[in-house]
């Protein structure tokens, strides 16, 4: 008798099966007629449910709600407006330094902001990184600064 392992739907209707057989991957439409199918059903082995595959839209969207914890914004149009008001506080007071020294609480406004820069970029290189070829455990803190 064959040994079936890994199983589970390939799709969200339930019509074709992934799983391994003595060891070989193969695909197994989901009819009782098909000789796979009724082997795979009379082995007891268990059928995962279908998961959608992990995409790197799924990546980008969990770094934007990280960005969004980070600077408290209430939803990815909001983070955009404060990182655009950040940019432009930014560089108002490169402006100011060439005018003159930062007051003691300017220079501390750049630090908070370079401090918030370094974070976002750790946050898009996080996600560029996996990308290419998403994990399925994306969010995971482990996979984040």
């Amino acid at each position: 008798m064959s040994t079936f392992t890994n199983a589970r739907y390939a799709n969200q209707h339930g019509s074709s099966i992934l799983c391994e057989r003595d060891g070989v991957r193969m695909s197994v439409p989901a009819d009782p007629a098909n000789v796979d199918f009724s082997d795979l059903v009379s082995s007891g082995a268990q059928i995962a449910p279908f998961t959608r595959p992990t995409t790197a839209d799924d990546v980008r969207a969990e770094a934007s709600r990280r960005m969004q914890v980070l600077l408290g914004a209430r939803d990815a149009a909001h983070l955009d407006q404060l990182i655009a008001n950040g940019s432009r506080e930014a560089l108002r007071l490169l402006h100011v330094r060439v005018e003159r020294a930062w007051t003691e609480a300017e220079a501390a406004r750049v630090g908070q902001l370079a401090t918030l820069d370094a974070a976002l970029e750790a946050i898009r290189a996080a996600s560029n990184a996996m990308e290419a070829a998403p994990p399925s455990d994306y969010t995971s803190d482990a996979r984040w600064p």
